[in-house]
């Protein structure tokens, strides 16, 4: 039973195994360089966040935002990730280091699939005991075997019953393996196994699929009479069943023309052991050493019964020379690239997952900052209201102050873009008639010109004009004081007929208005009183809206892309790192945004307020005595002037101080800082989206340098700078622009398609920019004149042409074809 009979010797491959390791070498100095740089992008991330936030945290007022504390647990949370994340890829570099000699083979299968039963036959060591009995999920751990220059990796398996945690461990060492071999059996394949296959896929773990068949070698009657009548161990029919069965359910996952190697795994493990016995003295010794019980009685029966002739045919019928073979032929002639993929391929895989992670952050924050604009917006109409009109007007008559003139034009620019992002077809073509561009009108404006005042119409229709709060309230302060201090001059007549000619007549005076001080001090306290409670109603109202608001947020998918795409989903860990989902923005709005007083402007209000009695101290004690002798005409008109005068007093007291307390510290000072918090989150999501472009640049890097590799490998003579550019989506699509002038071998890309198991598109590059995208879109066949290249503010755009029956193959599968093709050329595609 020699090894790899058919085609390798055994110094053939122990030469491949040492090509394999220099070439592990080289993939791990350059992984680790890889590692370093990934390093300082995120420690430079975090540096640059905490100069962000921390102005934010500590900035006056922040006590009235439930924001800060988001953002804090925001970056704490992702610094955390990040250190994680870093951790586990050194110590994923760090684990790989020690078995730079070691090609990996890891058995991965669901349970009681004869994992353990392979390794004990390929190994040819063992006694038995982690062989499962037939209804348990025996391996709980996984074992780690060196043999021949390799190292197999024996897994528990998935799928089982309770056996997820077993999943788990089985999915950890994914990471360090060159190749896995996928076992399934005869008897009732789980679609929960091809899941797993897919997983793999994504994250270009090669494998073949072993078929374990079982049958009934334990018992050694049916083993008798399977001898008597040299009987095979497979029918072929029913093998050819499975295979089908195989193929079509990874063909609904994306896998074509796998590989699939039948065996019998309990023929092969019984086959080697018999065979050991045969060189031992003392059987029974031997026989004592195999810890199965029920394969022990089955060897006794062999060694007693039947031939080494015989134990060779059993090997022979188990197939297992075909599983050696696969083995040998993929270090043989892809073991290098296995290597490289292993070690570069999984760096990839971290990028991929960090970057997603801070592009995931960014838009969510961003989606937040734009939230908060709308809001902002929402709570500016509640305070002042909408008067285009009015607004316009002011302007235009030019009798403004600088500073009111500066803040009504910046008021228009607030409706210019609310109506842009509402004008219909018919509306808009009207304004460019008009004016060209609404974000013309202030310049008009300056220039006096009156045909912005046909567009009073159009502003209205979509900004109906309201009353605001700071008017409302302005025109209440006024009224009031109106009725109050009409009510004091209604008693004035008869008070000057009955007192005019008395000695105590001033002293009475001053006692009738003490009395109206006290109940214009009363009733206007009520009033502001009435005010400040409406106002927090009002707050309080629009701060629930905004909690259910916030709820509703939406991320546009495009935004963040495939998330899960290129990595193995829930169950598998990276290095046992989880990933992160776009569920994960339910932390956020739970324990940050959504929080109860996340953004609470009753607060700015709170403190002052009220208003004091007394308040109007001065109030009727600031005139001199009236000489009350004087013709009572003039004493009448004499105490109407003065009270008409107080009036003007103590509205212009209660609107000044309504002026220091609602609309300053209520509205403009909180408004400045909630533009502060805005600016902020956008500082923020900007440095997130700078630092996951920066990966993304590092991991076309490596992406370049992976293929540049993988292509010598093939023996194509090329560097770096031959791949003009490169995109890819792990586990998916891969497309590569080369020179014109290279000459594409079809034997190259296939090869290249089976090593990673994703469709690798090499395409070379043209001067016409509609061939080049025409040569993306692939497998879209297109003509150049279904491609028009314009520009629009530098960047360059393709809008394509095509049948509904074209654009399933420009688009792809979830969007990848044109996506890719628009990212390797650089030009934005759109369907028309």
């Amino acid at each position: 039973m020699g090894y790899f009979r058919k085609k390798i010797t055994e110094s053939e491959f122990a030469k491949a195994l040492t090509s394999c390791t220099e070439t592990a070498r080289k993939a791990y100095n350059l992984t680790c360089e890889y590692q370093r740089e990934v390093e300082s992008i995120l420690k430079e991330l975090n540096t640059s966040l905490d100069e962000k936030i921390s102005p934010l945290l500590n900035s006056k007022d922040a006590e009235h935002f439930d924001f800060h504390g988001f953002l804090k647990n925001m970056v704490a949370k992702l610094q955390k990730q990040s250190n994680n994340r870093l951790k586990h890829l050194k110590d994923a570099i760090e684990t790989k280091s020690k078995h730079l000699e070691d090609f990996t083979i890891t058995l991965f299968g669901r349970t009681k699939a004869g994992k353990s039963t392979i390794r004990e036959s390929l190994t040819k060591s063992g006694d038995g005991s982690t062989i499962g009995l037939g209804y348990l999920h025996t391996t709980k751990e996984v074992g780690d075997y060196k043999w021949k220059g390799l190292r197999i990796l024996d897994t528990p398996g998935i799928e089982g019953y309770g056996g997820e945690k077993e999943a788990e461990k089985a999915f950890e060492v994914i990471d360090q393996t060159d190749i896995v071999i996928f076992l399934t059996t005869d008897e009732s394949q789980q679609p929960g196994e091809f899941g797993e296959m897919e997983k793999l896929l994504k994250i270009n773990k090669p494998f073949f699929v072993v078929l374990n068949v079982k049958d009934k070698l334990t018992d050694p009657a049916y083993l008798q009479r399977f001898f008597n009548r040299k009987a095979r161990l497979f029918d072929s029919n029913i093998i050819e069943e499975h295979k089908q069965r195989v193929n079509n359910e990874t063909r609904s996952i994306g896998i074509y023309n796998i590989n699939i190697v039948p065996i019998s795994a309990l023929a092969s493990c019984i086959a080697q052991f018999v065979e050991r016995g045969f060189t031992y003295q003392n059987r029974e010794d031997f026989l004592n050493s195999i810890k199965h019980e029920q394969i022990r009685p089955i060897i006794k029966w062999f060694l007693e019964n039947l031939t080494t002739e015989d134990t060779r045919s059993l090997w022979q019928l188990s197939n297992i020379d075909e599983v050696y073979e696969q083995i040998a032929n993929e270090v043989n002639i892809r073991g290098r690239q296995r290597r490289v993929l292993t070690f570069l391929g999984s760096t990839i895989n971290y990028i991929d997952i960090m970057m997603k992670i801070l592009w995931n952050d960014q838009s969510f924050i961003r989606a937040q900052a734009i939230f908060m604009i709308e809001k902002q917006w929402e709570l500016e109409c509640f305070f002042d209201g909408l008067d285009f009109k009015g607004s316009l007007e002011k302007l235009m008559s030019g009798k403004l102050t600088e500073g009111k003139a500066k803040f009504l034009k910046w008021k228009l620019n607030r409706y210019v873009k609310r109506v842009q992002g509402k004008i219909s077809a018919e509306d808009s073509a009207f304004v460019k008639e008009r004016i060209g561009d609404l974000r013309n009108l202030v310049s008009l404006i300056e220039k006096r010109d009156k045909k912005i005042f046909d567009l009073i119409r159009i502003f209205e229709k979509y900004l109906p004009r309201r009353k605001g709060f700071v008017e409302e309230c302005e025109e209440k302060i006024e009224t009031k004081c109106r009725e109050l201090f009409h009510s004091v001059k209604e008693w004035v007549p008869d008070f000057v007929d009955e007192y005019l000619d008395q000695d105590n007549a001033q002293s009475v005076l001053k006692r009738r208005f003490n009395k109206e001080k006290e109940r214009i001090e009363k009733e206007m306290k009520a009033l502001i009183d009435e005010i400040v409670s409406d106002l927090k109603a009002k707050l309080h109202e629009f701060s629930q809206q905004y909690q259910y608001d916030i709820g509703t947020i939406k991320i546009e998918p495009s935004d963040i892309g495939d998330f899960r795409k290129g990595q193995m989903g829930e169950k598998l860990e990276w290095a046992g790192v989880a990933l992160i989902s776009i569920s994960d923005i339910a932390f956020y709005i739970s324990e940050g945004i959504a929080a109860e007083n996340f953004w609470n402007p009753v607060g700015w209000i709170a403190a002052g307020a009220g208003i004091a009695i007394g308040f109007l101290s001065w109030l009727f004690s600031d005139d001199e005595d009236i000489e009350w002798l004087k013709a009572k005409k003039n004493a009448k008109k004499r105490l109407w002037d003065n009270i008409d005068k107080w009036e003007l007093k103590t509205r212009g007291a209660y609107k000044i101080w309504f002026y220091k307390n609602i609309t300053t510290k209520g509205r403009k000072e909180m408004f400045e800082k909630v533009s502060t918090y805005i600016n902020g989150l956008f500082a923020v999501a900007d440095d997130l989206k700078k630092y996951a472009l920066q990966l993304r640049e590092l991991q076309n890097q490596v992406n370049k340098e992976l293929f540049t590799w993988l292509l010598q490998l093939e023996g194509v003579k090329c560097s770096e700078k031959d791949i003009l550019s490169i995109a890819r989506e792990q586990g998916k699509t891969t497309k590569i622009m080369v020179p014109d002038n290279w000459y594409i071998d079809g034997r190259i890309k296939t090869n290249l398609d089976k090593l990673y198991g994703e469709h690798i598109l090499l395409f070379n590059d043209s001067n016409d920019i509609r061939e080049r995208v025409a040569r993306a879109l692939y497998p879209a066949k297109l003509s150049l004149n279904q491609i028009e290249i314009i520009e629009d503010n530098g960047q360059k755009i393709a809008k394509i042409k095509v049948t509904d029956k074209e654009k399933g193959l420009c688009i792809g599968k979830n969007g990848v074809n044109i996506r890719l093709a628009s990212q390797v050329c650089g030009v934005k595609i759109e369907i028309v």
